[in-house]
């Protein structure tokens, strides 16, 4: 079996119950098609989802919340258990509120020691059930780790916040943002007001992306662990449109290529999440073919 040398299992958790729009849940069906030599997916240990839910008209938002809860928290089990075995997990997921259950397990492995998140997506997913726009969990799960607004439908989303046994388990200074580009004012606000880090695309560019996320990791020096979490979204929409929430100005895959290139050399870096492949989206598997061809760059080095 194909090894590599910066991740020694793969976790999918393919819900999708978190999105807006169907189809995040067949992003590893579409990179394991066009993996012909079977390099990266002969084995991974799947996290079971209740996606057949979605087809109930009559799911409610607690509810919704609550089936997300148990999910993520299955998943947050597993990933911290299997961090006690292996150096790195490669984490691919549906839609992006299956981060809760990354970041959480990453928490739980670490205890009382503190983890810092490394967010390269064009959106904050700062929100909390009072202040979404959508009403979708994928815009959330920041704002689920960092426990805000925990006033907010405390039996759902209490379950959420609390899935590590650390509530919250993130704080706001051990954030990195990554190329965000399209957010609500409320999540601006959050950001300033507890002066969380931010690079924009341009930013990344006049620093250049290989400098600028050795920067990144120097500013984490305070934390034991790091979790990086790579939205699709954050690649322009001229490369693929397969994704449920594209927006322009984004960055070119050797962008996003040298920046995990760093990342993945810092020890410190224990899961690498990938999120929100949607092939009924996108045009030929665009999208996927773009990350497996990361992903191959990446075992090569």
């Amino acid at each position: 079996m194909f090894k590599n040398k910066f991740w020694t299992k793969t976790i999918a958790n393919m819900s999708e119950l978190g999105a807006g729009t169907r189809g995040a849940s067949l992003g590893f069906q579409a990179l394991k098609l066009i993996d012909k030599e079977n390099r990266f997916f002969s084995q991974v240990e799947h996290i079971p989802n209740s996606n057949e839910k979605i087809l109930n008209s009559s799911f409610k938002m607690p509810e919704l919340m609550s089936t997300i809860a148990e999910i993520n928290k299955t998943a947050c089990d597993r990933i911290s258990k299997s961090l006690e075995n292996h150096a790195r997990i490669l984490y691919l997921t549906g839609d992006h509120s299956n981060a809760i259950g990354g970041i959480c397990g990453l928490k739980k492995y670490a205890g009382q020691q503190p983890i810092g998140v490394v967010w390269i997506d064009a959106h904050g997913d700062l929100h909390t059930p009072q202040t979404t726009p959508s009403g979708n969990l994928h815009g959330m799960p920041l704002g689920a780790c960092l426990d805000l607004n925990k006033i907010s439908n405390p039996n759902a989303w209490g379950k959420l916040t609390s899935i590590s046994g650390h509530s919250p388990a993130l704080s706001p200074e051990d954030i990195r943002f990554i190329g965000i580009r399209d957010l609500e004012k409320i999540e601006w606000d959050e950001i300033e007001k507890n002066n969380m880090h931010f690079k924009s695309v341009s930013d990344v560019r006049n620093i250049g992306a290989c400098q600028m996320a050795e920067k990144c990791l120097k500013s984490l020096s305070n934390v034991n662990f790091i979790y990086v979490s790579f939205d699709v979204d954050a690649l322009d929409p001229n490369i693929s449109r397969g994704t449920g929430t594209p927006v322009k100005n984004g960055f070119q895959p050797n962008e996003i290529l040298e920046m995990l290139s760093v990342f993945l050399q810092e020890d410190k870096v224990k899961v690498l999440e990938i999120t929100e492949i949607n092939p009924l989206l996108d045009n030929e598997n665009k999208m996927a073919q773009t990350i497996l061809e990361m992903l191959n760059n990446l075992s090569q080095q």
